[in-house]
């Protein structure tokens, strides 16, 4: 028996040489998460009109939000094309809007302006006006933080505007507008610069009418995958063609709940697994020795 109680501990110890090193430094151990809803923080109003706490920092402190927005993003860049808006790299960040059209404070490009972003969701303005214009598309990046590389899964969060996409429209423009949407969950590679689609759909509004209306999107589930320090995760939407309404605002809000997961390695699974495994066994024979 003393032999396979010192086979688990060894299997634990073996198990925290391959977790501590980085947990140690970082605190980025498996089953910590990244979300932006969770994070968010509401910034002073002496902020408003600066990018101050743009990136936010996730719980261990450390900068992973930002919230921008392509600029000046050419036509004809839709999914699929050989050039799409995501791969644009004229970006800026978006500033600190303490009352956003008196409903709270958000990150946007101009005061009340659009592109905006807030904790769970991002608008883009299909038509141009004073606030905005259809060539600017926001953007939220998540940026790795962990100085090892990693490895996590990545899934949308299951609520009815968890993950879903919005048409929407003021009066003076009409209405929400049937302009097809481009959503994009996209992984950088820091180090090749390069881009890979983790997630890439089209959406339709489900009826072509001018009221506002929602559609929860197919699930986002990445279920492991590699990122090594400052790879990043571009989450992003775009209305696939401009309107062009006499007055007003037509826009479509991106509802972008995901949960950014560290996940164990396999080699580290194998561990718990073996050590599990003996100890349970250990503790089986202590029950049979007292009978």
């Amino acid at each position: 028996m003393g032999n396979r109680s010192s086979f688990a501990c060894a299997a634990v110890v073996a198990l925290l040489a391959v977790v501590s090193p980085m947990a140690q430094a970082t605190g980025y151990v498996p089953g910590f998460v990244w979300d932006v809803e969770a994070d968010w923080v509401v910034r002073p109003d002496g902020d408003h009109g600066t990018t101050n706490g743009n990136p936010l920092v996730d719980a261990m402190g450390n900068p992973v939000w930002g919230f921008e927005y392509f600029t000046n993003v050419p036509a004809g860049s839709s999914l699929g094309s050989a050039n799409p808006w995501y791969k644009v790299q004229t970006v800026s960040p978006l500033k600190w809007d303490s009352d956003f059209w008196s409903s709270g404070g958000r990150w946007a490009n101009i005061d009340d302006g659009t592109p905006n972003i807030i904790g769970g969701w991002m608008n883009h303005l299909l038509n141009n006006t004073e606030y905005g214009s259809y060539s600017s598309v926001p953007l939220l990046r998540w940026t790795n933080p962990c100085p090892d590389p990693i490895k996590v899964s990545l899934k949308s969060k299951e609520g009815p505007l968890d993950f879903a996409m919005g048409w929407r429209g003021n009066v003076q423009a009409g209405g929400a507008t049937s302009v097809d949407v481009d959503v994009a969950v996209v992984l950088y590679d820091a180090s090749e610069a390069s881009w890979q689609e983790l997630y890439a759909d089209t959406v339709s509004k489900p009826t072509d009418n001018n009221l506002d209306e929602n559609l929860t999107l197919s699930p986002l589930w990445v279920e492991e995958l590699d990122l090594a320090p400052g790879d990043q995760i571009l989450i992003t939407a775009r209305g696939t063609s401009q309107t062009f309404p006499p007055a007003g605002a037509q826009f479509v809000t991106f509802y972008d709940g995901m949960e950014i997961t560290i996940v164990p390695e396999p080699t580290t699974l194998g561990l718990l697994a073996v050590g599990g495994l003996a100890l349970i066994r250990r503790r089986r024979s202590k029950k049979v020795r007292k009978n």
